[in-house]
């Protein structure tokens, strides 16, 4: 489908520039520009935002829990060693 759009002269020179480099038709660039940020819209009407959006869920949940945490710091300076470079009985937080 042929059309007419105004883009800003800079736009143009760039998109024109990048298709050269890639030896692309401008028309083939722009339609794969276009077509990508359709679907980054689907991917937000979705619920899903970014690449890495289906990983919120596992880095939202702690890598481990607070509760064994505090054990195993108890556990370290009871052994009498340093917890992060701090002195023992410390935990190197301020």
């Amino acid at each position: 489908m042929k059309t007419s759009f105004e883009i800003p002269d800079e736009l143009f020179c760039r998109v024109r520039a990048q298709a050269a480099l890639r030896r692309r038709k401008i028309k083939d660039y722009l339609a794969e520009g276009l077509r990508l940020v359709l679907e980054a819209d689907d991917f937000k009407e979705s619920g899903v935002s970014g690449a890495l959006a289906v990983f919120d869920e596992v880095r939202a949940q702690p890598l481990h829990q607070p509760e064994a945490i505090r054990h195993w710091m108890e556990a370290v300076q009871m052994e009498g060693k340093s917890f992060l470079g701090a002195s023992p009985g410390r935990t190197g937080y301020a």
